[in-house]
């Protein structure tokens, strides 16, 4: 189904990205506000919003509970289940001193003991609040909304609180630095700055005298990183001058960093094997002692914004230090390492919103696509060619009904038009086969393919040159021949072969470029002299010109944050997909270093396309539309509309689509593809036998069971040694 929509008013209040990975029926509901519309009221964390119940309970343990001592030695302040109690040094009934469903954790005593500052979520976002140590009197101190103050400590003289926040970027992970704040608030002072977006700096403890700030750091987030090779050390900022001084450089890392009261010695956690272990380290020697080795498990191996391992501290006479483990609050001797528990009871009372629950329909014979990729018009304009669960299909426009191109049985990639549009190109990957380049007829039903390439290997992107006498394509390094995975190309090969096969011609090499994003796809230039193709260097994405010889580089664009840029047929125009959304802008001829194009340039007349997200670029083949798709909704936009004047508001459009529609920031032709297709359905009975089952029914286990799968359903749960006799043909599996 196609339609046509006028333009949009710009006047909205309403901004939103989102990936172009969601599925059709997921964005709806979403909506442009009018301009005028009132902003909602703000969210009232203590007001209750739908159906609740209230569990209450009293519990003798707690989990990841931050543990804070007063100056006198009298008290133990702690988090538990996001709410704050005051707890006799002793031990006994702990005292509730703040409720409710917000987030309340990380205490800490002022230094005269009558003010406790916390962390807690009830302004909207975490930021640093007061209380009296008697529980009244709450106040908010940092009132910031796009970063994350955490991690309260206070500064001897009781005036600054010294605390981790998470600034953010352009990306939405971010990192942390140290900051300082008064007890009287202001927007505070920045210590220390993140050495990039993500790496952190967090769990900030002042020294006694105040001269120097204790903090954990880690370099840049990686998934993988090794924490017995150290991702967290310490280091200390010197307030007087400025400088930063390391503190450790270790194994095992470093974390949570604690000075004892008379500046002798600073605790600290350390991996050490897989046990997490309390160290502390005489300040004047630098000699380092094992303290205690059974604490809970720290979080190194993560990115932390509220720290590796939960908040302790030392007595006032530096004698033991109070921390949580295993579900418990404990002193430990400093001196022989023995812990003493601090028993405690508390009273927990929580709401809890019930869950919204929505029936969703399981379809057993067949499932609607969700995601086109490569979508390709034929150069008349009638017929697209899509992949879309594995595989190429066909459908003439505008609402055909899609049918696969070929029957192959291997997965299919990459499809594109020949310029007289009576054959495709694409690729294909087999487990057992590898992948090929391929032709195939686009006229009949199911044509029998031809390959092109005689090596197995991973290829990808194909392109037909302007004669339609050479199919370019994009060649692994050949490591899928050696076991790697396809994502693992040391680099990619640019090639080209006859569209009737025989030998592969070399043009060049360019850098693989990751995992995260897709290999370049190729375009001819008009007199087919030359392929484009886009290529990384760090951050920024090139697209870059070469001579068939491999001769004569060039790089025509630059953009830091594109994920992709495709040319036009006729090399005049370029369209871009930048953080989600699809521009277009003019492509000039201006040699030398490549001219920088994006959403923001001001030297050219750049036109957003989409609001909420596309992808798979592509263009029509007289250059003067450009088509992509979000979702199985293919996107037709005519450059003529995108500049068109825009200043007048749209008139009146009764047809609803939602999302749909509104994704087009202008008159667009839109193209909603239903491709349904069968879903694989296993026969026959799997008996899954020896299994320890867990019931539905209560708190029913069966120790030695079987599970009877018949088709495509469990048919019977039952005890294995009271069990019928298996039926013939059916296959066990002894798990």
């Amino acid at each position: 189904m196609t339609r046509t929509f006028p333009a949009i008013a710009t006047g909205v209040a309403l901004s939103i990205s989102l990936s172009a990975s969601l599925p059709l029926g997921a964005l709806r509901a979403l909506r442009a506000l009018p301009a005028q519309q009132k902003p909602a009221p703000a969210w009232e964390v203590e007001g209750v919003h739908g159906p609740t119940d209230t569990i209450r309970f009293e519990t003798d343990e707690g989990t990841w509970m931050n543990v804070d001592v007063s100056p006198d030695g009298r008290w133990i302040v702690f988090d538990l289940l996001g709410d704050l109690y005051r707890l006799p040094i002793e031990g006994g009934r702990a005292e509730r001193l703040t409720r409710g469903p917000a987030f309340d954790h990380q205490p800490r005593f002022h230094p005269d003991g009558k003010t406790i500052a916390f962390t807690s979520d009830r302004s909207g976002t975490d930021n640093i609040w007061l209380i009296d140590a008697n529980g009244e009197r709450r106040r908010q101190l940092t009132t910031l909304a796009d970063s994350l103050p955490t991690n309260p400590a206070w500064m001897p003289d009781g005036e600054y609180l010294v605390v981790k926040r998470h600034v953010r970027h352009t990306r939405s992970a971010g990192g942390g630095e140290i900051w300082l704040y008064h007890i009287q608030g202001g927007t505070g002072v920045r210590l220390t700055e993140k050495e990039s977006f993500t790496s952190d700096q967090n769990e900030p403890y002042p020294s006694p005298d105040g001269r120097w700030v204790y903090y954990s750091h880690s370099g840049p987030f990686d998934y993988n990183r090794d924490p017995h090779d150290g991702i967290f050390q310490i280091s200390r900022f010197d307030r007087r001058t400025g400088r930063t001084e390391r503190v450790t450089q270790t194994r095992g890392g470093a974390i949570r960093p604690t000075p004892s009261h008379d500046l002798k010695h600073l605790a600290f956690l350390r991996r050490v094997g897989l046990k997490t272990v309390l160290v502390v380290r005489d300040l004047e020697s630098g000699a380092e002692r094992a303290v205690f080795d059974g604490l809970d498990r720290d979080q190194q191996e993560t990115w932390t914004i509220h720290g590796a391992y939960q908040a302790y501290q030392w007595t006032p006479d530096d004698r033991r230090i109070v921390i949580s483990f295993g579900g418990k609050i404990w002193a430990l001797d400093v001196a022989t390492g023995k812990p003493s528990a601090i028993p405690f009871t508390a009273e927990v009372e929580q709401v809890v919103a019930r869950a919204l629950r929505f029936q969703y329909r399981v379809e057993d014979d067949s499932l609607t696509a969700r995601m086109l990729r490569w979508p390709t018009l034929s150069p008349d304009g009638r017929t697209l060619v899509f992949q879309a669960v594995g595989h190429l299909w066909k459908m003439r426009m505008p609402d055909g009904r899609p049918e696969r191109v070929t029957s192959a049985a291997a997965f299919e990639f990459a499809p594109s038009f020949s310029p007289d549009g009576q054959r495709l190109t694409y690729v294909s990957w087999d487990e057992d086969e590898g992948g090929h380049v391929w032709k195939v007829a686009i006229s009949g039903r199911r044509a029998r393919p031809v390959r092109l390439t005689s090596i197995p290997d991973q290829y990808t992107n194909p392109a037909f040159s302007p004669d339609g006498q050479w199919v370019a394509f994009v060649q692994g390094s050949g490591v899928v021949n050696r076991g790697r995975d396809l994502d693992e190309e040391m680099f990619l090969n640019i090639r080209y072969v006859s569209a009737d096969g025989g030998p592969v011609q070399h043009v060049t090499e360019t850098p693989n470029r990751g995992a995260n994003r897709r290999m370049p796809r190729l375009r001819w230039d008009a007199e087919g002299a030359r392929i484009l193709f886009q290529e990384n260097e760090g951050d920024t994405t090139f697209l870059s010109s070469v001579k068939l010889d491999g001769t004569d580089r060039r790089r025509l664009v630059r953009n830091q944050p594109a994920e992709e840029i495709v040319p036009s047929p006729d090399g005049h125009w370029i369209a871009f997909k930048e953080l989600h959304n699809i521009h277009v802008a003019p492509l000039p001829l201006a040699g030398g270093a490549p001219v920088k194009i994006g959403s923001k340039s001001k030297e050219l007349p750049v036109r957003q396309l989409s609001r909420y997200g596309g992808d798979w670029i592509d263009w029509r083949p007289d250059s003067k539309a450009v088509t992509w798709v979000l979702g199985p909704a293919l996107y037709h936009q005519a450059l003529s509309d995108a500049y068109a004047a825009r200043d007048t508001a749209a008139p009146p459009d009764t047809i609803d689509d939602g999302w749909v529609r509104e994704n087009a920031l202008v008159r667009a032709e839109i193209t909603e593809i239903a491709l349904r297709v069968p879903k694989a359905k296993p026969s026959g009975t799997l008996v899954l036998r020896g299994a320890r089952v867990i019931t539905m029914r209560g708190d029913q286990v069966i120790e030695n069971g079987e599970i009877v799968v018949r088709d495509n359903r469990i048919a019977e749960i039952r005890r294995a040694e009271t069990a019928a006799p298996l039926p013939p043909g059916a296959r066990v599996i002894d798990v």
